[in-house]
């Protein structure tokens, strides 16, 4: 039937999809889990690309943003109302909802605080209903992607902030471009 959309009620949770290089050479590829498709409701004519082993086309705009913003080709875009800049700081990306876990780990129980997550030219930001939370670019060791995850590991820390975000949110490929921008300025 023309138009008709169907809905993926389960998926097998070890399928994983390499979806290239990062713009760190030391880093190894990043890898999207295919589980995003859980709940997507699609036409059955993207249903039968995906199952000849395509990718939807949201799974492809999200690799192509991705791979433009870890190469550091980052827009710049409004601040969030009551944000403000540092001078000469610009924002290149915005997510929200997303958590940061504050305590507990996966298989015990976490204790998740939810906010919206800004990346900028010069720091991360983590807004909630509370203080903010900010890390300025210059004191981040590393970023690792671990969907559903994105853990940022800050200098001088044993424990990195966990960010929980959408699947098919760029915001690890906006944080690596910015992270490395500044890395290449000092």
């Amino acid at each position: 039937m023309a138009g008709e959309r169907i809905t993926l009620t389960w998926a097998n949770p070890q399928k994983v999809v390499a979806i290239g290089a990062s713009a760190n050479p030391m880093a190894p590829p990043a890898f999207g889990f295919r589980g995003y498709y859980l709940d997507q409701a699609l036409p059955r004519e993207e249903w039968e690309r995906i199952a000849a082993g395509e990718e939807s086309d949201a799974f492809k705009r999200w690799a192509e943003m991705s791979a433009r913003f870890a190469r550091g080709e980052l827009p710049v875009i409004a601040p969030p109302d009551g944000v403000a800049l540092q001078e000469g700081e610009s924002v290149h990306h915005l997510t929200r909802p997303a958590w940061l876990s504050l305590s507990g780990d996966p298989i015990g129980g976490m204790e998740l605080q939810p906010g919206t997550l800004v990346v900028t030219s010069r720091r991360l930001l983590f807004l909630t209903d509370g203080p903010p939370y900010f890390l300025a670019w210059s004191r981040v060791g590393h970023l690792t992607e671990s969907p559903p995850a994105v853990l940022v590991h800050e200098l001088g820390t044993a424990e990195p902030m966990v960010f929980y975000l959408h699947p098919l949110d760029p915001a690890y490929g906006a944080m690596t471009g910015a992270w490395m921008r500044v890395r290449s300025q000092t």
